[in-house]
């Protein structure tokens, strides 16, 4: 929003105020929960059926999300895991 003429834009992001043309570049990475396969803060339901569909030997050891214990496989550990963060 404007705060008057020739004034420049401000926008607020979680109480940081950001006027136009400031160089501002802000990253941060969030990690998930062990469970939460779908991103939605919640391990439920939805994060089960993800497991389960991608039970068994992983094709890309490097890119496989349900893989919550590193081994490669999504097994009954992985499950477990899942079941220990639910809710």
């Amino acid at each position: 929003s404007r705060t008057g003429a020739g004034a420049p834009a401000m926008i607020w992001v979680d109480n940081i105020r950001v006027r136009e043309g400031a160089n501002f570049y802000f990253e941060e990475e969030f990690p998930l929960e062990p469970g939460d396969l779908n991103g939605d803060g919640l391990i439920g339901v939805a994060d089960l059926l993800l497991l389960f569909a991608s039970w068994g030997p992983c094709d890309d050891c490097d890119n496989c999300p349900a893989d919550l214990n590193g081994d490669c496989t999504v097994g009954i550990a992985d499950l477990l895991l899942l079941f220990a963060n639910w809710g």
